[in-house]
This record gives structure tokens, C-alpha cells and sequence, in this order.
């Protein structure tokens, strides 16, 4: 996660970071509900600052893994975490790959209008 300059996440960090876990933890949520859920947990989880510091990001991440997770305990928060770490990684490839494409693509129209 990219810091801003008081070392704390930004809310722009913190967007981000909850549009790629949305889809994962729940894939039936419409992505026209994600602005407001996350508007209203950014509120929450910052407690009026412009940054998450490492306790805020922490306790955000608790309640998060809490509210998601079937079951309480270690075990299971560890599971639930690597299982998204892994969901995050692979849609992050994805990404990587299409813009890769996009990329080749531009080049070679670029080349062949010269």
C-alpha cells in the first residue's frame, strides 16, 4: 500500500484498497454501492483525519476480516487473509497483462498510421 507523506494511508490508498477487496469478499455487491460504503467506512475507520496510521489501518483490517470472516480465531482470520492476498495478486496480474496488450496495441496502431 503506497503511504502519503506523514507515513499514514490516504484516503485516495484507501479507496483503492477497498475496490479491490470488494469484488472479492463479496461478488454479488453492485459497484454503484461501492462509493458509499466506502465513503461511510473511510469516516469510521480514519476517525476524522486524513490518514489511516499503522493502529487505525490495523483495527480497520480487524473489522473487516471480523465482519467477513465465518468463523472468530486466528486460524480463521489467517486463512481469510491469505485467501484474499492471493484473489488481490491474481486480479493485480490480470490487470498488469490487459494493460500490457493495450500497451502493444497502441504501439503497433502508432506504428502502422506512421
Amino acid at each position: 500500500l503506497e503511504k502519503g507523506p506523514t507515513g499514514g494511508i490516504g484516503k485516495s490508498t484507501y479507496v483503492q484498497m477497498c475496490r479491490e477487496l470488494f469484488p472479492i469478499v463479496n461478488p454479488d455487491m453492485p459497484e454503484s454501492r461501492y462509493d458509499e460504503i466506502i465513503e461511510d467506512d473511510w469516516i469510521f475507520d480514519s476517525r476524522g483525519r486524513d490518514t489511516l496510521d499503522y493502529e487505525a489501518f490495523l483495527d480497520a483490517m480487524f473489522l473487516f476480516m471480523d465482519l467477513w470472516c465465518d468463523d472468530v480465531g486466528d486460524m480463521q482470520y489467517q486463512s481469510f487473509l491469505h485467501q484474499v492476498d492471493k484473489e488481490v495478486q491474481v486480479n493485480q496480474a490480470r490487470a498488469q497483462k490487459v494493460r500490457r496488450r493495450a500497451e502493444q496495441a497502441t504501439a503497433r496502431l502508432s506504428a502502422e498510421e506512421s
